[in-house]
């Protein structure tokens, strides 16, 4: 996640914690979060590639601090989502990670 787009998530986030009047409410709210790309595969065979390694687990994909910051990021990401759901609405969360801390966890 680069500085740009985490600044503009904290923003858009500050902008949500205001007053929720004359704020719009919507049936289905999608939640595609950003995530450590650990379950792409194309990522993982070019880091693979990179490292010279056949296997790759989520610590070498990122380090704890940038993964705890994602984390932090991806359950704002979801909040934000509830907090812009309808009563009685779907939300679907979704990431491009196999990890139970950037999916499970954060459901």
């Amino acid at each position: 996640l680069n500085k740009s787009a985490r600044a503009r998530e904290k923003k858009r986030l500050k902008q949500l914690d205001g007053s929720s009047q004359g704020m719009t409410y919507f049936d289905k709210v999608l939640v595609d979060a950003e995530c450590s790309t650990d379950g792409s595969l194309k990522h993982i065979q070019h880091q693979a590639t990179k490292q010279a390694q056949k296997q790759i687990d989520n610590s070498q994909l990122t380090n704890a601090d940038e993964l705890n910051d994602l984390i932090q990021l991806q359950q704002a990401l979801i909040q934000s989502g509830f907090q812009l759901l309808k009563s009685g609405g779907v939300l679907v969360y979704s990431t491009c990670s196999l990890s139970s801390d950037q999916n499970e966890s954060i459901v």
